[in-house]
């Protein structure tokens, strides 16, 4: 448990009280789905992704007492640095050879465009996709369902993607802890970390804005 926080320890250690927590929640300015509730030997518990929600509300400490809760939440819900997107060939030069984005020959136009760290992740999936063997029609669906998942999923912790493979056919889903899914006696084929993805996203991207703003 040491990637979760409860939230009793929460409020003890930012000095917040339970009403503020739940207001700042029904602002929008903590995600509805970072409140996880669990079983404890003393029963039902409510924890939270630590680092996420503790870098959280220092931001919104930091900032409340110069913006109005309700203009934090705009910003919180605008289409920020998740979706920030670079062109395509600052992208490819910055990347380590052994992550080179594949562009089609004949197509140096698709080199013109510009990439967001969603498509980034989609991208990172259908690698390793294609490193375990799977076909193209595969790899392809993955890169299409990756592009979906919503930000603060990503930030947990533990999220984990499973997938059950047929053939060129699968079937993915998104857990935020492997404790509240069954599979049964036909466990998913592949079990892959998300946050090992999203960190690696945030990494490279990291780089492209070096490398994009000493070009300018």
């Amino acid at each position: 448990m040491a990637d979760w926080i409860a939230k009793k320890d929460l409020l003890q250690e930012t000095g917040i009280s339970y009403g503020q927590l739940y207001r700042w929640k029904r602002k929008g300015l903590i995600p509805e789905s970072w409140f996880v509730r669990r079983a404890t030997f003393t029963g039902q518990e409510t924890f939270f992704p630590r680092e996420a929600i503790l870098e959280r509300i220092q931001w919104i400490q930091g900032m409340k007492p110069e913006i109005p809760l309700d203009d934090l939440a705009v910003r919180i819900h605008e289409p920020e640095k998740s979706q920030e997107s670079f062109p395509l060939d600052v992208l490819l030069a910055t990347l380590p050879g052994e992550m080179g984005w594949h562009v089609p020959e004949g197509a140096d136009d698709q080199k013109k465009r510009t990439v967001t760290r969603s498509e980034f992740l989609a991208f990172l999936g259908r690698q390793h996709l294609r490193r375990e063997g799977y076909g193209q029609a595969l790899t392809q669906s993955l890169g299409t369902f990756l592009e979906t998942v919503p930000v603060d999923w990503l930030e947990y912790p533990a999220s984990l993607l499973l997938a059950d493979i047929n053939g060129e056919q699968g079937h993915f889903l998104i857990v935020q802890s492997k404790e509240v899914v069954w599979w049964g006696n036909h466990p998913p084929t592949v079990q892959l970390p998300l946050n090992d993805l999203w960190n690696k996203v945030k990494m490279v991207w990291g780089k492209v804005e070096s490398v994009s703003q000493t070009g300018r």
